[in-house]
């Protein structure tokens, strides 16, 4: 690779939730990444979603789900060789301002550098700007997703920096002349939808246009396609990359307390990560490389020939001539995966109650 070319590695959401604390304890933080790590060598940088806090803090809103980070989640990235990771999404304020500081610390005692969330709007909305091979990379990240629980900055008030598409472009503009290359994340989509909302492709589309040299999406625990638009690619999601199943507790709205369970539906174990190569003067050359989350919540690289086709498919989605109608059908059918994910059998429901009860899977658990 010359030095005017810089080989970047983005993946999806990296969450060390649940059963993540006790296997990163006994097996070592390279542990989730061993696999993969072989196939990353050449690369100059790597960057993710890290969308569990690594805090001990108490939650905050008692009837949200909450993603809480194995203590050894920093180490582990650190290990992994990650140089920067987005904080945008909608699961950093789920232990409230301190569980967002507490996350900070962690990555600032490790040197890794993060965007998106902050103590202010100014500080989540600021760039972060990579140093690698002579070069600069600018990397912004935002956020989109509703939720009732507290989460996007304000101007005196600690959050995530929200997705505001004219904003987005004014920041992309105002940056794009400071540096060589720039990254923008985006946390956004449809939970469990394998196609972007026509909106996202326009808005994805206005972001190139003002000057992103790449976009790289998540949140919707799926993977979904990729493709250029002007030159510029665009992964509207990389799906998961690490996630456990767990058990959850919490109160309602009306103050029932209430235990439930989150499972991993199949296709959020499809996964892999993006290879982008940026060089001056030339389109960049991106790639996919598919894996598989095990349930040992290890990743394996997983090139096969169904992989291929499954990929090529989903991206081909795009040219249907009848996208819009395409996308809201998958919509509905994300809602009936969503649905899977919280099922319990009547039976298996009442052993594994007992079995929190009693305090025989606690690691699984999110803590109150």
């Amino acid at each position: 690779m010359n030095s005017a070319s810089v080989r970047i590695i983005a993946v999806g959401d990296l969450c060390f939730n649940g059963r993540y604390r006790p296997r990163l304890a006994r097996r070592g933080a390279r542990y989730p990444f061993h696999r993969v790590l072989p196939e990353w060598r050449e690369a100059d940088l790597r960057l993710g979603n890290l969308e569990s806090p690594i805090t001990a803090a108490p939650k905050t809103f008692p009837s949200k789900l909450t993603l809480r980070a194995a203590p050894d989640a920093a180490a582990a990235l650190s290990t992994a060789g990650f140089d920067c990771v987005t904080l945008a999404n909608n699961h950093m304020l789920d232990f409230g301002p301190e569980g967002l500081a507490d996350t900070r610390t962690a990555l600032d005692a490790r040197g890794m550098i993060h965007v998106g969330a902050g103590m202010d709007l100014a500080a989540a909305s600021a760039p972060a700007v990579l140093h690698c091979k002579g070069r600069t990379i600018g990397v912004v990240a935002f956020c989109l997703v509703e939720q009732n629980s507290a989460l996007y900055a304000g101007p005196t008030t600690p959050g995530v920096a929200p997705l505001d598409v004219d904003g987005a472009v004014r920041r992309i503009r105002e940056l794009r002349p400071r540096v060589d290359w720039l990254i923008v994340q985006i946390h956004w989509g449809v939970e469990m939808s394998r196609l972007p909302t026509p909106e996202q492709r326009r808005w994805a589309a206005r972001l190139a246009e003002a000057g992103a040299d790449l976009i790289v999406g998540h949140h919707p625990h799926v993977l979904q396609p990729y493709e250029t638009i002007g030159g510029v690619p665009v992964f509207y999601s990389l799906g998961n990359f690490l996630f456990s199943d767990m058990y959850w507790r919490g109160c309602s709205k009306t103050g029932d307390p209430f235990l439930t369970k989150l499972r991993l539906h199949p296709l959020s174990r499809r996964t892999g990560w993006a290879e982008v190569v940026l060089q001056r003067g030339r389109p960049a050359q991106a790639q996919f490389h598919p894996a598989r989350l095990g349930r040992d919540l290890a990743l394996r690289p997983e090139r096969t020939a169904a992989r291929d086709r499954d990929w090529e498919a989903l991206c081909a989605a795009l040219d249907a001539p009848d996208y819009d109608a395409l996308a809201a059908a998958e919509g509905r059918r994300a809602q009936a995966r969503l649905d899977w994910a919280s099922a319990w059998r009547p039976i298996q429901r009442r052993i594994e109650m007992r079995l929190v009860h009693y305090g025989l899977v606690p690691f699984a658990v999110e803590a109150d």
